[in-house]
């Protein structure tokens, strides 16, 4: 359980308080100390009038109150971040309070968890789905043409690969190639199926599908196919076949 006590079962209250610094703590967090440490000299109080001590007006103020700064206490833990600590680090106040409220403080914070591991998977999966783009977000690092002329293929720092049309004199951007998971350094292109490549910092070589006749403008593409080089990736070209062969340059020759 989160409510557990440490293994020596004591510590101070310097200790408890001390434990994050103050200005790490949320006001929720901050809040919650102020009120334990009154329930905690209520508690003295209350030891003092078990064996027999007289309690003056102030001090059965005080303990008359318990059960309001109970409530107040309860309310607050139901709000504090999934991540914090004070609950586990004042054990003794969490034992203070009904079972119903803890297993609805618990209940909050699972599901808040829950909640932000959601938020995490569902960010990633947005890193994972490609963008339009009309020209780069960051420096260009390599260019390639293609074999008719009429195609100019860019990579960037911002991970994509470009396909221009060069049939006007103001370049327009056809299809965008994505995948890569870090800066794209490197990229070439040879006639036939998945004929053009790329290389980045993930590590990965990707091969599309980027005949000029079957680009489609407006699109997203993504790889037909791939090779994990194991480290960056700057420098890839293809490599011809021997002379007289048929179907032009098909092997990569180098990725490093």
């Amino acid at each position: 359980s989160v409510f557990e006590a440490s293994e020596s079962g004591k510590m101070s209250w310097r200790e408890e308080s001390t434990f994050k610094r103050s200005s790490a703590l949320t006001d929720e967090e901050k809040e919650f100390l102020k009120i334990a440490k009154k329930l905690r000299d209520i508690l003295k109080l209350e030891e003092k009038a078990l064996k027999g001590e007289a309690l003056d007006k102030t001090q059965q103020g005080k303990v008359d109150g318990r059960d309001s700064l109970l409530k107040d206490v309860a309310a607050l833990a139901a709000k504090l971040p999934p991540e914090t600590e004070v609950l586990e680090k004042n054990a003794d106040i969490a034992d203070l309070l009904p079972s119903t409220a803890l297993s609805k403080i618990d209940k909050a914070r699972r599901q808040e968890l829950e909640r932000r591991e959601r938020k995490v998977v569902q960010e990633e999966k947005k890193k994972e789905v490609g963008e339009f783009m009309i020209r780069h977000d960051r420096p260009i690092l390599d260019i390639t043409i293609s074999p008719d002329l009429k195609y100019l293929f860019t990579c960037s720092k911002d991970k994509y690969v470009l396909c221009w049309s060069m049939a006007n004199k103001l370049l327009q951007v056809v299809t965008t190639f994505a995948g890569h998971q870090g800066a794209v350094f490197c990229v070439d292109m040879c006639p036939g199926p998945c004929g053009l490549a790329s290389g980045a910092a993930d590590g990965q070589v990707l091969f599309w599908q980027a005949e000029p006749a079957k680009l489609k403008k407006g699109v997203v593409a993504y790889s037909a196919n791939k090779l994990d080089h194991g480290g960056i990736v700057k420098v890839l070209r293809w490599c011809p076949f021997e002379a007289g062969a048929s179907g032009g340059c098909r092997y990569p020759a180098r990725a490093s």
